[in-house]
């Protein structure tokens, strides 16, 4: 199984092939300067295949998908030096695939934001609200184990083969990262207790835990999200 930044390298290496392709086809105008291509379908689906892939990948926020978005509209109008430009973006997001950059940005920007929640659950525990602390903590650990699923190209699936990563809950997609050998099952164990806490907190069975055993799981969870997004 391909992980993630493998299937988004295979990607951005077709949609290339495919933006050359079409470059192949560029005519010169016979009434006015400048060359042209004149494949209006075939240039529109590449379009709307390279921005589905910049936003699936990097988002609309990001500079090469706004860059883009923008010189998409001389592109779709025919002119060849429109598509050029389109291509330069896909071959300077390409260079910073190569590179490693974007994947180790995007982990770090992650492993940013899953430590400022549990500043917040720190924060909680020193004022004696364990509770919300531990659902707090068990919602930054669903969201480490979902963006490791992503990191290392592992699918959770239903009982019908449909992908449901994105909305799994902790229970699958530890099941899924300990089947792919992710990590040991010593860990995948020690998962399953805190996301019985979390769970026991969720639903008011207060007395089920101790302020104490928060604070182990508090602890945990920073030393895995060090381990494996940082």
């Amino acid at each position: 199984m391909l992980k993630f930044d493998e299937k988004v390298a295979l990607r951005l290496e077709q949609l290339i092939k495919e933006g050359e392709d079409l470059l192949a086809t560029k005519q010169q105008g016979v009434w006015t300067v400048g060359w042209y291509i004149e494949n209006n379908r075939l240039l529109s689906q590449w379009v709307t295949n390279c921005l589905n892939f910049l936003s699936r990948v990097l988002g609309t926020d990001s500079e090469h998908y706004r860059r883009f978005d923008k010189e998409k509209e001389t592109a779709l109008m025919g002119y060849a030096h429109g598509t050029e430009r389109c291509q330069g973006v896909l071959m300077a997001v390409k260079e910073d695939i190569d590179s490693g950059f974007l994947f180790e940005r995007e982990l770090l920007i992650s492993a940013d934001v899953f430590d400022d929640f549990l500043e917040q659950a720190e924060h909680l525990l020193e004022n004696k609200y364990k509770d919300a602390a531990a659902v707090l903590i068990g919602s930054v650990l669903e969201s480490t184990l979902r963006k490791m699923c992503v990191k290392h190209g592992v699918d959770v699936t239903d009982k019908t083969g449909a992908i449901i990563t994105d909305t799994a809950t902790v229970a699958p997609l530890n099941d899924a990262l300990y089947k792919a050998q992710v990590y040991s099952k010593l860990v995948y164990k020690q998962i399953i207790v805190w996301a019985d806490l979390r769970n026991n907190a969720a639903h008011g069975h207060y007395d089920q835990y101790t302020e104490s055993d928060v604070e182990d799981m508090d602890k945990w969870v920073r030393s895995f999200i060090t381990e494996h997004l940082a």
